[in-house]
């Protein structure tokens, strides 16, 4: 058996091609060796034999030029171009496709669909006449690109929340058996609970000197994510009206890149990218991520299973299909602004408590059951 993977970036930071890594890693050895070889075309990469080792040898990744091509919506038509003469050369390849990364694979997995974002994406945001006519021009390309890929036949879906598969099959009419639903998961070796010494804190500090001010006695607020469509606007405006001592740290950066006037404010501290997100969940006492619109949220999961309190929508949340409510877990509305009651700390105590009761639910839908899910759409091609 022989794979294809298109996706533009493949990098185990990136939701998305997370997803794709873990449910590949997720494959039991036997099945593993069934694949001879996965082809890999991207423009950038991280070294995919340490992200998927035991497949050391089959890989052959391909990476394009012009990986900082502007705007987007050119990046978008090269890849598709190149993509799609790359795909008819591998007659011989299952190809798997990140959305609509490439229009001409056999499986696509779908971890956000723009004909649902779109709307919500011009009542939410306030752009300038050409910045408004820009995205205009690239949602209407994304639109009609779903369009033409959702009317196969043949092609099979994974989609990663309930909501997703129910737009699909009713709006787009994809039969139920071209559709297989795969939560995301949370790599329970990878985030796991640190009771923090002193001595783990100050490392922390010398590698984030951003923080160096930070008091942890007093509660910690966190979001992350890309601060548009997660919601951090109103974050913002949450935490500038709390009036009793706390911090706020926001991991991620804007859409465009630039620095927001909002984040210089008291108390709150901006760390653009980071590979140690399992340390400031493990700092954190409460998860802030009230998102406009969340096809699954794998952060919103991670956080869960740190047993801190997690502040969430419940509509359009792929996670918030698979999280009970309980103790530390508050639901809000997507259309309101956060009103919530007082926090305080989270002992080490408490959060183990917590993340034993929520294991139950993590687990599921782990990495091995939706990786066994996933080669029966394999061997269906």
């Amino acid at each position: 058996m022989k794979l294809a993977l298109y996706v533009h970036d493949f990098h185990i930071e990136i939701g998305h091609t997370r997803a794709m890594i873990d449910l590949l890693n997720g494959l039991s050895l036997e099945k593993k060796n069934n694949i001879s070889s996965i082809t890999i075309l991207a423009f950038t990469a991280s070294d995919p034999e340490l992200l998927m080792p035991d497949f050391k040898g089959k890989i052959r990744l391909t990476t394009l030029p012009f990986k900082n091509l502007k705007p987007f919506l050119l990046k978008m038509l090269f890849y598709h171009v190149i993509s799609f003469f790359h795909s008819l050369l591998l007659f011989d390849s299952i190809k798997i496709g990140i959305g609509i990364a490439n229009l001409n694979v056999d499986i696509s997995n779908i971890q956000f669909i723009h004909q649902q974002w779109n709307p919500i994406f011009f009542k939410n945001r306030k752009l300038s006449p050409l910045a408004f006519l820009y995205k205009k021009i690239l949602f209407t390309y994304f639109s009609l690109c779903e369009t033409l890929f959702f009317n196969s036949k043949k092609r099979q879906y994974i989609v990663i929340a309930n909501f997703m598969r129910n737009f699909l099959k009713n709006e787009k009419k994809i039969s139920e058996k071209n559709l297989t639903l795969l939560p995301s998961s949370v790599d329970l070796e990878k985030f796991q609970l640190i009771d923090l010494t002193e001595k783990d804190f100050s490392d922390l500090l010398c590698r984030y000197p951003v923080i160096s001010n930070i008091n942890k006695n007093d509660p910690i607020f966190l979001f992350v994510g890309a601060f548009e469509r997660k919601g951090l606007d109103k974050v913002l405006r949450f935490f500038k009206q709390i009036k009793t001592p706390a911090s706020l740290i926001v991991i991620g950066k804007s859409e465009d890149g630039k620095i927001m006037k909002d984040l210089i404010f008291p108390n709150i501290y901006h760390i653009p990218f980071t590979k140690e997100v399992h340390m400031f969940y493990n700092l954190a006492d409460v998860f802030l991520f009230p998102t406009y619109y969340e096809p699954f949220g794998l952060v919103i999961l991670e956080a869960y299973s740190m047993g801190i309190d997690i502040v969430i929508p419940k509509e359009n949340v792929g996670a918030s299909e698979v999280i009970d409510s309980g103790e530390g877990v508050h639901f809000i509305s997507q259309t309101d602004e956060i009103h919530l009651p007082n926090f305080s700390k989270i002992s080490f105590e408490q959060r183990e408590n917590r993340r034993k009761k929520r294991l139950n639910t993590i687990l599921k839908n782990d990495w091995t059951q939706n990786a066994n899910k996933f080669y029966s759409m394999l061997e269906r091609i």
